[in-house]
């Protein structure tokens, strides 16, 4: 019971002060220093399977005294772990607070109050009524820290509020004379094991209640006694920031270190003790007080930063990631000291595989030795490999083009959640984020329009989708990849700049969700275009719904309509259901149907997010955030909505009648109704931003509402553009709605052009010996539990006598794995020359005969110049597929065209050619003559 005193003179000490506090106030404290030879907190049962390893008084690590008590538990996945300690009948007063020390190898444990309601009975099992009030939760791992319960009752109004909500109508809920009779302690650190210690449990304005006041009528009920059986706290598992799955820290026990200011804790990454969403920027050079202001929360480095920098962004509380100093992975630095402690993440490095395994171990060994006072996390993007590397490393970067390629979005998310099934259970991920197509195609289509720029801008509604596919799929952080910096002057950077900002301030109120949430289930709607997920975080859930509609990663098309209904299982009807607007929230109709809680939506769109709570101040914190962002979203959206409405008339001007989409009635009747619509809703906007009150939630909703038609506009104009092609891929300019006057620019050189010999030799797969003679390569990659083959066969012609065959399976059918990392065969052609601004037709025919599982990307299709980004990928044929890419030469050199089959399957390939488009002999081909592109 000491506290660094000897026991006789802390025990007077201790009367004393509780003497004094008595006669000063009518109030005492109790207080427990864990200082006997037997533990006295209990078990108090979980929501899984657990057992206590260890559970002891020990010494030489207590915070105060000689003891403190120690339990260790080793659990399965779930969310509580209880252990509770008597301590007596206090009243609830406004002077209680209980507190006590923990010190554990995990974060996440939390400290609660079980306060009895003794004029309450509890109609599930006719006992007396109880409510768990919660207190603060562990953050500093590997070092004491103090646990406290504030403001209890103020807290309890809440929670018997929810006890009202869960029993009904029918019961009734007193919370007059209450009382505290335990503290309850969640040991629950994540699968595996926990180790806490426990001490100094304090419990100040302690007025105790009077003997046989309010006898009650039944006992309060008893927590069992047991490892692993349903409990009755259970229902109170969730009333946390989700499971923790945690990094175990090794001998915590003694301990010196200071804190780490970054560190993992299972899927959540904690900053400065505090999880932490990262919104990230690769940095181009911008000043960095624009990239705060634009929302960005870290920048990502190419290099370790000047010392001006590092100290310019501690001061704008922008963290770092980048690599670690060089003169670690030589060996030469022994520390690495606090002039980088705003590095947030060690970034290890990209497009790492196999070969380079062994020395990125070697690597990280010594960035952590270099690193062990701060123990930052490291994050790496590798290719194959993927459970080892995240075993090294604990945190992984994905990433792939999505924008302007050929990956549907779904599929993009299908691949994200692959990844993660392939990496080290619980690790967590970042994924990157387009902001504008790739470079390379600039280069392609520069061929076409010669000295003019190619616009790389994609819509502030993709990046968004793309965001938020990312979210959905599990993404722990976000790095916005960039090409170019954001502060150029020209329109289109203008428009990117905004875009990503207008996002920021969408991903900083749903913070809570994803920086400390959890999946929690899929979102139903009466749509079958609309899918939704829904996340869970203390006391609320986050719906996030999805427009689903095929090539929006080229143009987005509708995505909105009114009237969506939405289903969200496990939420409690009293809950309340807003949109979070920018300006404030919007309440939303919502009711009890079968399946859940449903919600009804009288406009949905692309930036549509849901809260459901009952959280008072929950809502008084989202409702601040959406007002705070009210005026400048407004602005943004404003801008960003006139700028799209200037491209629009731009592009559909220069493409002329010819591009002007047939659906809109030959005299554009649709097309008229569609401009129309978005001018009003652009004069709306201006409008309210323009009256004396300056409505800004109506003029944000107002430029929503303008965008929505020329998306409809758009996709129709790029459908007519791109529907004479096998598929978009097969056009560099195909990319987006901007490069439609190229896209035209293609179709009237393909038209007035022929293709001219084949310059591929071997691609009729005729005769093995010509084949192989010819310069084709033949590639395998180990791949556990499949086996591959690429042969020529009969069976695999679509003419002549012989054809290829690509086959990868399952080396036990009966054990199928269920996603394939990486493409178990492929093979490349021989170069052909090509010069440059060669237009190239590259053909042949594939039948998947049997549909490629494992992964979306199936059978892919690309070719050196244009890279694997805009591959025709190709899952299941249906029969013989005719697949046709034309491709700009940009400079003089070879071209080779490869076929990946990334997944499981066997596919036919035959008739392959490479061919150079030459001027046709005779009169030019007229634009109607659209079979030039396919045949």
């Amino acid at each position: 019971m000491s506290r660094g005193l000897p026991a006789p003179i802390a025990a007077v000490s201790l009367a004393l002060v509780a003497l004094c506090a008595a006669a000063a106030h009518g109030q005492g404290a109790w207080y427990e220093g864990f200082e006997g030879p037997n533990p006295s907190w209990r078990a108090a049962g979980g929501d899984m399977s657990y057992r206590v390893e260890r559970h002891q008084r020990i010494r030489g690590v207590a915070h105060t005294g000689d003891q403190c008590e120690l339990i260790s538990i080793r659990a399965e996945q779930g969310t509580a772990v209880y252990f509770d300690h008597q301590v007596g009948q206090p009243r609830i007063i406004d002077e209680l607070r209980p507190t006590l020390w923990v010190k554990a190898d995990r974060p996440g444990l939390q400290v609660l109050a079980r306060v009895v309601l003794p004029r309450t009975l509890d109609p599930r099992n006719g006992q007396l009524a109880y409510v768990l009030v919660p207190g603060s939760s562990y953050r500093n791992v590997g070092n004491w820290q103090q646990l406290s319960i504030d403001d209890l009752r103020r807290l309890l109004v809440r929670q018997t509020r929810i006890l009202r909500a869960e029993l009904g109508a029918k019961a009734t809920v007193d919370e007059r004379e209450a009382y505290l009779d335990r503290i309850v302690l969640n040991v629950y650190g994540g699968a595996g094991v926990t180790n806490v210690c426990i001490d100094d449990l304090d419990i100040a304005g302690y007025v105790a209640r009077p003997q046989g006041a309010g006898a009650p009528v039944a006992a309060p009920a008893a927590a069992p006694r047991n490892d692993g059986a349903t409990d009755p706290l259970a229902r109170w598992a969730g009333r946390r920031d989700g499971p923790v799955v945690a990094q175990p820290y090794p001998a915590i026990l003694g301990r010196t270190e200071p804190p780490a200011k970054s560190a993992l804790a299972g899927s959540i990454l904690l900053a400065e003790g505090h999880p932490f969403f990262p919104r990230v920027i690769q940095y181009q050079g911008e000043p960095l007080e624009f990239l705060a202001r634009l929302g960005f929360n870290a920048i990502w480095l190419a290099q370790p930063p000047s010392a001006d920098l590092m100290a310019e962004a501690e001061r704008l509380r922008l963290w770092v990631v980048c690599p670690p100093p060089l003169a670690v992975a030589t060996a030469t630095t022994p520390e690495i000291g606090p002039e980088l402690d705003n590095v947030l993440v060690w970034d290890m490095g990209r497009q790492l595989g196999t070969a380079q395994l062994e020395a990125f171990r070697s690597q990280v060994i010594a960035v952590r030795a270099a690193d062990r006072r701060r123990g930052r996390p490291v994050i790496v993007a590798a290719d194959s490999e993927l459970r080892s590397y995240s075993r090294v490393t604990g945190l992984l970067l994905l990433g792939r083009q999505v924008l302007g390629a050929s990956l549907e979005m779904n599929d993009y998310a299908a691949w994200l959640r692959g990844r993660q099934l392939l990496a080290e259970p619980g690790t967590p991920v970042w994924s990157v984020v387009q902001t504008q197509l790739p470079t390379a195609l600039a280069e392609q289509l520069g061929v076409l329009f010669p000295g003019r720029p190619v616009p790389l801008e994609v819509s502030s509604e993709q990046i968004r989708l793309m965001a938020y596919t990312a979210l959905v799929a599990g993404a722990r952080g976000l790095l916005f990849e960039s090409q170019s910096p954001l502060t150029a002057t020209d329109a289109e950077t203008r428009y990117r700049a905004m875009s990503l900002e207008l996002l920021n301030m969408a991903l900083a109120m749903i913070e809570p969700w994803v920086a400390g949430g959890s999946l929690l289930t899929n979102v139903g709607s009466n749509l079958p275009e609309v899918t939704g997920t829904a996340l869970r975080s203390d006391h609320a859930r986050l719906m996030i719904p999805i427009w689903s509609m095929p090539n929006s990663q080229y143009v987005l098309g509708q995505a909105a309509a009114n009237t969506v209904s939405l289903v969200v299982p496990g939420v409690p009807e009293s809950w309340w259901a807003n949109e979070l607007i920018p300006g404030g929230l919007r309440s939303l109709r919502h009711n009890r149907v079968m399946g859940g809680y449903q919600v009804q939506l009288e406009e949905f769109g692309p930036l549509t997010q849901i809260a459901l709570t009952q959280d008072p101040l929950l809502l008084l914190t989202l409702t601040r955030q959406s007002s705070a962002a009210g005026q400048r979203a407004a602005q943004i959206s404003h801008e960003l909505a006139r700028h799209e409405f200037q491209v629009l008339q731009q592009v559909t001007v220069e493409i002329g009648p010819r591009g002007t989409p047939r659906e809109a009635g030959p005299a554009g009747k649709q097309n008229d109704e569609w401009r129309a619509a978005a001018r009003r809703g652009l004069l709306e906007c201006d409008e309210r931003l323009s009256t004396k009150d300056q409505e800004y939630q109506a003029a944000y909703l107002a430029a929503q509402r303008a965008t929505r038609p020329m998306r409809l506009l758009e996709r129709a104009y790029w459908d007519t553009g791109s529907k004479r092609l096998l598929s978009p891929a097969a056009s560099p300019a195909a990319a987006s709605f901007a490069t439609l006057p190229w896209q035209w620019r293609l179709i009237d050189a393909v038209t007035s052009t022929q293709p001219g010999q084949n310059r591929l030799p071997g691609g009729d797969f005729e005769d093995l010996p010509t084949t192989l003679g010819a310069g084709w390569q033949h590639f395998q990659r180990r791949v556990e539990a499949v086996q591959s083959l690429a042969e020529l066969v009969p069976a695999a012609k679509h003419s002549g006598q012989l054809g290829m065959h690509l086959w990868a399976r399952a080396v036990d059918p009966k054990n199928v794995p269920a996603v394939i990392e990486a493409a178990p065969l492929w093979i490349v052609s021989p170069p052909v020359p090509v010069d440059a601004g060669n237009l190239v037709r590259l053909h042949g025919w594939v039948n998947t005969v049997s549909s490629v599982s494992g992964s979306p990307d199936g059978l892919s299709v690309f070719d050196s110049i244009a890279g694997e980004a805009m591959a025709e990928r190709i899952t299941q044929s249906f029969g013989w597929h005719e697949f046709t890419l034309f491709r700009c030469a940009p400079r003089s050199g070879s071209l080779s065209v490869t076929f990946s089959l990334n997944g499981l399957g066997d596919v036919y390939l035959d008739e392959v050619s490479i061919q150079v488009l030459e001027p046709l002999s005779g009169a030019r081909v007229t634009v109607g003559q659209f079979p030039a592109l396919s045949k």
